[in-house]
């Protein structure tokens, strides 16, 4: 316990000039989550690991922006029961990865920007047992709150503003030892809750009494998300990972527009919407020793994903007009990953790696239909792009296998320079991460 407390307070002593980065994964060319066989990155894709990182603190000491900057801190702390059988997590502040800011876009007059979620806390409960599979679980909860209140200097006018974003998500993994041709198969679950709301008000305090008030507001909004990774043993220095995903949101949202600032008579608007999005994922990677010091990492795989937004007008009593609109988005990326990591000294690791997209593909459609005479209007937008290759360095320092250090190196250091001392010309790292174990 005194263990645990300690290290929540250095964690929230230093969260502060953290950031989350994944510095080992960015050094080696962003290698994608599940393509690496074994790294404490893997709790993010299935909770289950975190039973193999027990009494380990996490801090992400930045991504900078080269002028000595970093922002979105955040850290972590896991701590392991005397029997060995259980594990608990907890993480603050970890940057949100979700939808649920990107859902209010009409193209229209009227656009919201919904607050895009900050991670509050994450969870973690990991199970090992020996009896039964082993069981990990990790709850996340992410919000942001907005209120603004306001009067004209004359007292005659007062504006209102109340913004919320919301999402409750809960993750079970499981992992199963000699699964058919797999020497280990992963598979997780996640169900997740998001909520919205974004409502501007404003109103005449003296007579005549003018009010203009618009509302948007999710509803019956889920997302669901399945995920599985098998590991096969090729030869005994080598292995092979492939990996299926498949993500589902899918959010009702409803727009309520009232006024009489403009006209004598109330103008009264009402939309009802709905908005979906389905992500697919068919990877494979290889994970090579090439000697006792190196290793290469080779993966490939296909991603696509499909946005889809519906959103009809069933009220209007100003221009008596009612309006349908549908927009659709499909990418399609197949990005390849090479990876080499090779340990220059017994503290000292280096990194490289590159990355290529060999297909970028994307497809817009927007239609906007007029229900009251049946007319149609369409266009299509198509962007295919084989997109440019990336080339990162990193580096790993290993402190008597307790202080775990990684970090990229700054690209254009090799061209200019940094100051190590003083100044902030130029960093010496874009990202860094620490890990230690107590």
């Amino acid at each position: 316990m005194k263990k645990l407390l300690l290290s929540l307070c250095i964690m929230l002593l230093f969260s502060q000039y953290a950031r989350a980065t994944q510095s080992r994964l960015d050094g080696l060319g962003s290698l994608p989550l599940w393509s690496i066989s074994e790294d404490d990155s893997l709790i993010w894709y299935n909770p289950v690991y975190i039973s193999n990182y027990p009494d380990y603190l996490w801090l992400e000491l930045g991504e900078s922006d080269g002028s000595g900057s970093a922002d979105s801190s955040w850290g972590g702390v896991s701590c392991g029961f005397k029997d060995s059988t259980r594990t608990l997590g907890l993480f603050l502040a970890k940057p949100y990865a979700g939808n649920l800011d990107q859902i209010a876009d009409f193209e229209t007059n009227t656009v919201y920007n919904l607050l895009e979620p900050k991670n509050k806390i994450d969870f973690f409960y990991g199970l090992n047992t020996g009896n039964f599979p082993t069981t990990g679980l990790r709850i996340n909860y992410a919000s942001d709150h907005s209120y603004m209140y306001g009067r004209s200097d004359t007292g005659d006018l007062s504006c209102e503003s109340k913004t919320h974003s919301d999402e409750f998500n809960l993750i079970i993994g499981s992992h199963l030892k000699e699964f058919g041709p797999f020497s280990g198969l992963d598979l997780a679950l996640n169900a997740g809750i998001p909520k919205a709301l974004d409502r501007d008000k404003a109103e005449t305090v003296a007579p005549p009494l003018n009010t203009e008030d618009m509302e948007f507001t999710t509803k019956n909004g889920y997302y669901l998300g399945l995920s599985s990774r098998g590991t096969m043993s090729i030869s005994e220095k080598t292995s092979l990972i492939t990996a299926i995903a498949a993500d589902f949101t899918n959010i009702h949202y409803q727009y309520f527009y009232t006024s009489n600032f403009y006209t004598s008579t109330y103008e009264n608007y009402l939309w009802e919407g709905e908005w979906r999005k389905a992500s697919y994922l068919l990877g494979a990677s290889l994970n090579s020793k090439l000697n006792e010091k190196a290793l290469m990492i080779l993966a490939l795989s296909y991603n696509r994903a499909e946005t889809k937004d519906l959103f009809d007008e069933t009220e209007d009593s100003g221009t008596n007009e009612l309006n349908r609109r549908e927009k659709k988005i499909i990418q399609d990326n197949i990005p390849i990953n090479i990876g080499i990591e090779m340990n220059i000294w017994r503290w000292l690791t280096g990194r490289i790696g590159l990355k290529h997209d060999l297909l970028l593909y994307n497809e817009n459609i927007v239609a906007s239909i007029n229900k009251t005479d049946d007319t149609t209007y369409e266009y299509k937008t198509i962007s295919d792009d084989a997109g440019n290759a990336t080339v990162s360095f990193g580096a790993g320092i290993n402190i008597k296998d307790t202080v775990k250090i990684d970090l990229v190196i700054r690209k254009n250091l090799f061209f200019n320079g940094t100051y190590i001392v003083s100044g902030i010309s130029s960093t010496l790292a874009t990202e860094i991460s620490l890990l230690y174990l107590f």
